[in-house]
């Protein structure tokens, strides 16, 4: 009995090992566990690239036509928002209607000459300098003496003459003058200032006449046109020694606009 009970438990053992080294077939693709892989790279997200704020410098003379129609639309918005508080419209009745000034100059540098042996009326015309100097121009009024360096050079003459230079109000004849160089984009280059001791009649002009005539010139020096308030230092005919609040507000403005035409081109 014992020897059947051995045997039967030898060939239980000998069929579980036949069982056991049976080679296992593997499980059919999408049954059972899924295949091995080879491992797959991880995808990030791409981020949407920042904006890159670049600025753009003012290229005088080669803008495109659309952003110097914009910037002339826009000054002339400026100067009618202003209204009666400035005079920079009287440019609109000059032919080429062109706001002259200059341009990208962290300093204007003027050279104001001896007045033949009188130096009473040089005083008068650094006294008419200082006066725009308290101006907010945006750069600044430097006198220095050399005028082959001189962006604004002030020289005297004794007298213009009577029957080639006169001017419209009191009669008196010119006293003044100014010669401004400027581009056809309104860029001022270089001005030259003429001051008379005396009006065409040889009357010798009062240091506080040589001082508002003075002021009015570099006025025009600056690019400011003529008011036609007789309360203004740019008034034609001078009658004040003094800057009105309506000159220091047109050249604030005036400096404050791209140089350039204020009327659109005309299209043959």
């Amino acid at each position: 009995m014992r020897l059947l009970w051995l045997i039967l438990l030898l060939l239980g053992g000998l069929l579980v090992a036949s069982r056991l080294s049976r080679p296992v077939a593997p499980a059919p693709a999408g049954e059972g566990r899924p295949l091995d892989r080879a491992p797959q790279p991880a995808v990030i997200p791409m981020s949407r690239p920042a904006a890159v704020s670049v600025a753009i410098p003012p290229v005088s003379g080669s803008r495109t036509p659309v952003i110097e129609r914009l910037a002339r639309a826009e000054a002339r918005r400026r100067i009618e928002w202003a209204g009666k508080a400035i005079y920079l419209d009287s440019a609109f009745a000059t032919p080429d209607s062109i706001l002259r000034r200059w341009n990208d100059h962290p300093e204007v540098r003027v050279a104001v000459l001896a007045a033949l042996d009188n130096p009473s009326l040089e005083a008068e015309a650094r006294a008419a300098l200082g006066e725009w100097r308290l101006v907010n121009l945006g750069f600044t009024l430097t006198e220095v003496a050399d005028t082959n360096v001189a962006d604004i050079v002030v020289h005297w003459i004794e007298r213009f003459d009577i029957e080639t230079a006169p001017v419209a109000g009191d009669g008196a004849g010119r006293t003044g003058l100014t010669e401004v160089q400027s581009n056809s984009q309104g860029e001022v280059g270089h001005a030259t200032v003429t001051l008379a001791m005396t009006d065409p009649r040889g009357r010798r002009l009062a240091p506080l006449e040589v001082r508002a005539v003075a002021m009015h010139e570099l006025g025009h020096a600056l690019g400011l046109p003529h008011s036609a308030d007789p309360r203004d230092i740019m008034y034609p005919t001078v009658r004040r020694a003094t800057l009105s609040d309506r000159d220091r507000a047109t050249a604030t403005l005036l400096y404050a606009l791209p140089p350039g035409p204020l009327r659109e081109p005309t299209t043959p």
